[in-house]
This record gives C-alpha cells, structure tokens and sequence, in this order.
C-alpha cells in the first residue's frame, strides 16, 4: 500500500465495507519482524484454536471474509504479507 493518510484512509474503509458485507468483526494488531524490522499486519477474528491465513499474490485480509464466515469455531490470523494491504514493504 501506498503511504500517506488519504491512502490508508480509503484502505482501511475499503476493508472494513467487505468485512461488513460477509458480518465479520475483525479486529487488527502489527507485530514487527525483528531480523529485518518489517512491520506486519494481523487480522483476527473469533477465538478458539487458531488458524493461520496466508494469501496469495497481490491480496490481503478481506480476501478471505467469504471463509471466515465458514470457520466460527475458530480464531482466526490472516497476515497481510510484506508489501500487501497494510503491512510493510520490504527494501
């Protein structure tokens, strides 16, 4: 993503309409890289036994709202990847 408020502005809203259309309630969080000091992206949703969602190429979190929806008994943790949604890019 693009820096700059305006862009992290339209991201995040973008985001949170699918989120909104598939009724998830997603909550984020960063957690930096310490070998190369990437700040990364987590989405979480529900609890329970945790599963690790990792898209592909040129995606992000709400790539997966359609099967979050599938998967309530669990907790959730889609990654945006280096470069992708609202995480780092890497140098």
């Amino acid at each position: 993503m693009r820096s700059g408020a305006g862009n992290r502005e339209r991201f995040y809203a973008a985001e949170q309409a699918v989120f909104a259309h598939y009724r998830v309630e997603a909550r984020h969080r960063f957690v930096r890289v310490p070998a190369s000091g990437v700040r990364l992206r987590l989405v979480e949703i529900g609890d329970g036994a945790p599963i690790l969602l990792l898209h592909g190429f040129s995606r992000g979190a709400a790539h997966w709202a359609p099967l979050i929806t599938r998967l309530t008994d669990r907790r959730l943790i889609a990654i945006d990847m280096p470069g992708h949604g609202a995480s780092d890019s890497v140098n």
